[in-house]
């Protein structure tokens, strides 16, 4: 089963055939419906990784993160629904946990390095602005995004990937990304909506 691209994302050209991967928080109210979506795009494009962003929903990363135990559930249940969509629908799809690679040291290189760039290139201030989806204060909130360069940063240059794909709130992450590196391209999926008889 082939998906064509356009279906699913905006500015789709050209990008079919490259490198990408899309990152997807882990919640605690169980698994979304969005959550076959961030799959069939593995039908869509040829090489294709998502980022399962387990480590960002954890009180290690922010206050008012999940403790380890709820971590582990939330995890796990995306995880089985992963498992299942790959038997009905197989794809190409790769799947990279956060907490498997968010402490090895080239992770920790890799985020030392985009701090640097940014504090080099006067973007503190482009940083502090970012409104995230987790943190309790200034710092918290500082670090996530700083968090969510760093991968970034650490996909292009360690997976060789071109193309982060996501929702079209990440573009305020993306477009301070593009001022740390021309070296990949985003694209934005089309809005969602719930399944209610008023959407």
């Amino acid at each position: 089963m082939r998906i064509p691209l356009q279906e699913m994302v905006k500015n789709h050209q050209f990008y079919g055939g490259q490198k990408s991967f899309m990152g997807l928080g882990v919640g605690p109210d169980g698994v979304p419906i969005d959550l076959l979506r961030v799959h069939f795009l593995g039908l869509a494009l040829d090489d294709y990784t998502i980022f399962v962003a387990d480590e960002f929903s954890s009180q290690r990363m922010v206050g008012n993160g999940l403790n380890d135990l709820d971590l582990e559930y939330a995890t796990g249940k995306y995880r089985e629904a992963f498992e299942l969509f790959e038997k009905i629908w197989p794809s190409s799809r790769k799947i990279v946990y956060g907490s498997e690679i968010m402490n090895t040291d080239e992770y920790k290189k890799t985020f030392s390095i985009v701090k640097e760039k940014i504090r080099k290139l006067g973007l503190e201030g482009d940083l502090s602005e970012i409104d995230t989806e987790l943190g309790k204060n200034a710092e918290d909130k500082r670090s996530y995004a700083l968090n969510e360069l760093a991968v970034i940063e650490l996909f292009r240059k360690m997976k060789d990937i071109t193309v982060k794909v996501g929702p079209p709130s990440e573009a305020k992450y993306d477009n301070l990304m593009k001022k740390l590196s021309r070296n990949i391209n985003f694209l934005y999926l089309h809005p969602s909506h719930a399944l209610t008889k008023d959407g």
